[in-house]
């Protein structure tokens, strides 16, 4: 057990500023935005007085023209001019791929991942440590993450990253966020919006401070952001898409962005609502669903559903 000296004496290393600062920069950004805050109002208070730390958590929204936008906000092969070939065929820049999914975000993400692992196969090996690095994974759809982590909020990173079944792309100014579900017919759930609402709310509700909700999604901003949620294998549909845009000349928000999500996530529980008659439930293709595996599937939908609303109302009102 600390001793009561040793107890003050941590308080008086915590209740100076310049000491404080030094320790927290051990942690990684995203800690002190989810956890450090949460310690106690003191803490809040102390980071948010920090200069370096409300430059990391709280950066300012400045829009610059595409193509300077791009160059600052998307990743790069490490010799991006050369011609990387596949057979004979010289391959495009990333960034003309990246053009042709903002006109056409709506296409299937396994479509767009299709022909990214092709052209990710053919990286060579300091591209590919670049990109696993950038996405915080070596999973072979880490190439569908092309947003520079170093430009995003700590919270994109912290909750909406690959990890999380988040993947990043765009140009210039105009960004898409590919949510990648993973729903499956023998549990019926959608994991990843599941997961992703859960948390959302619990980061909101245990940090509610309007200057981080309120702070640009990346440095520069995006003008547009364009989230599209890709679902297999749902009712005898494949790969369902849902779409929903929000533009913001000034540049887009974390709030602007949690809005989308929470009311995405409404739109696409208020479809998939279960049914409990046996022949709507065979189309799962998994045989009939009882009556036990649909209440199951109502509760877990219903409490995410009812996340998702209060997070927009209570969004709204930050």
């Amino acid at each position: 057990m600390n001793s009561p000296d040793s107890s003050t004496a941590a308080h008086r290393v915590f209740g100076i500023e310049e000491l404080f600062e030094l320790i927290l920069k051990h942690l990684s950004i995203g800690a002190i935005l989810i956890n450090a805050q949460a310690v106690s109002r003191r803490w809040q208070t102390s980071i948010h007085g920090s200069t370096f730390f409300r430059k990391a958590l709280f950066p300012a929204r400045y829009v610059l023209d595409d193509d300077a936008a791009d160059e600052l906000l998307y990743m790069k092969r490490y010799r991006e001019g050369d011609l990387c070939k596949f057979g004979e065929l010289p391959l495009s820049s990333l960034a003309h791929h990246r053009q042709d999914v903002i006109k056409n975000f709506h296409y299937k993400f396994f479509v767009y991942m299709k022909f990214l692992v092709i052209k990710y196969k053919n990286f060579e090996r300091v591209d590919k440590i670049l990109f696993e690095n950038n996405a915080g994974t070596n999973d072979i759809n880490t190439i569908a993450l092309q947003l520079r982590s170093s430009v995003v909020h700590p919270f994109v990173r912290h909750c909406l990253w690959a990890p999380d079944g988040c993947y990043w792309t765009g140009y210039g100014t105009e960004v898409v966020l590919y949510i990648h579900e993973t729903f499956q017919p023998l549990d019926y759930h959608f994991n990843v919006i599941s997961r992703m609402i859960f948390r959302i709310y619990d980061v909101v509700q245990n940090l509610p401070t309007p200057s981080w909700i309120g702070s640009s999604i990346a440095s520069p901003a995006f003008k547009a952001v364009n989230i599209s949620l890709q679902v297999p294998l749902v009712m005898q549909r494949s790969h369902i898409k849902y779409e929903i845009t929000k533009y913001r000349r000034l540049g887009a928000t974390i709030k602007d962005l949690l809005v989308l999500i929470a009311t995405l996530t409404d739109n696409v529980l208020v479809e998939h609502e279960p049914a409990t008659d046996s022949s709507t439930c065979r189309g799962l293709g998994h045989g009939a669903v009882d009556r036990t595996d649909t209440q199951a599937f109502e509760q877990v939908m219903s409490e995410v559903r009812g996340k998702a609303i209060k997070l927009k109302q209570q969004l709204r009102h930050m």
